[in-house]
């Protein structure tokens, strides 16, 4: 079969190589990284919509909406909490509070505990990741990304 882009390269990789069963490919540096395990729960940025929940996108290990955009720049926040616990409380507000600021994406800073609401879920990504199976190609017309992890400090 013929790869479309470099990523759906990367995961053809992915499925040939033995123990993989998550690849990253990254676009600004072309680069493929292969790995045995999901580490998205050690991200210490995470960002997403309102719904679905972060608790059920963390359990779509092996759905199209497994497949995730990393290392993103984000625009202006319209609005930004700096005592928030975790990425799933921040959700909880954007549900709560996302209408009074026309907000439906959030990104929350595990390290600075900051939750930030954006207007739109427009922003750049630099790498995207997924697990070897679904295909891209099965998933491409079918599902939207859910939430964003991302590994930047």
């Amino acid at each position: 079969r013929n790869a479309s882009y470099p990523f759906d390269i990367c995961q053809q990789i992915c499925q040939i190589e033995e123990g993989c069963d998550y690849f990253i490919y990254n676009k600004t540096i072309e680069k493929c990284q292969l790995y045995g395990y999901r580490y998205l729960d050690s991200c210490q940025i995470v960002g997403g919509t309102a719904y679905p929940s972060i608790y059920d996108c963390t359990a779509m290990d092996d759905s199209c909406n497994a497949f995730v955009y990393q290392d993103c720049t984000y625009p202006e926040p319209v609005f930004t909490d700096t005592d928030v616990t975790d990425s799933y409380s921040c959700q909880r507000l954007l549900q709560t509070l996302g209408f009074v600021y026309q907000a439906n994406y959030f990104v929350y800073n595990i390290k600075s505990q900051e939750c930030h609401f954006y207007k739109e879920d427009s922003f750049e990504c630099d790498s995207f990741c997924g697990p070897k199976m679904p295909t891209m190609a099965d998933c491409r017309y079918t599902t939207t990304l859910p939430w964003s992890p991302t590994t930047r400090a």
